[in-house]
């Protein structure tokens, strides 16, 4: 959230990348989460379409929350699908911790992450 609305980290026009959102007619957010970005860019790019995907259950379902709660569902279709190939694809989760995560790594090799992630190996669904 912080990230996003007050840093202002998607918004090109806060690294001094010249970006006109009220030009922008279409959007496509990969990996929705619970819609913060989403709802930013709708606030954002007045007259866009939206499609975002977001493959986990309950991410999905308080994406669909925050949606209906900001009255966007005329301009955002949300599909609770991942991207990507035929592969098998590798779940991350994080025991007891409800966001704020990030799966990378820092400079000496550790997680920079809250809690120690499980993962979990399965086939796409067709």
């Amino acid at each position: 959230l912080n990230e996003v609305w007050f840093e202002r980290s998607y918004d090109p026009n806060a690294f001094g990348i010249p970006f006109d959102w009220s030009s922008a007619t279409h959007i496509i957010d990969i990996g929705g989460h619970i819609g913060t970005f989403t709802i930013f860019a709708a606030a954002q790019a007045k007259k866009a379409q939206i499609v975002t995907l977001e493959p986990e259950a309950s991410n999905y379902a308080m994406l669909m929350s925050n949606i209906m709660t900001n009255t966007l569902s005329t301009r955002i279709t949300a599909y609770n699908r991942g991207l990507g190939n035929d592969q098998p694809i590798t779940l991350y989760t994080f025991p007891g911790d409800r966001g704020g995560n990030s799966v990378s790594r820092t400079n000496d090799g550790g997680r920079a992450c809250g809690s120690t992630p499980r993962s979990e190996t399965r086939n796409r669904p067709r």
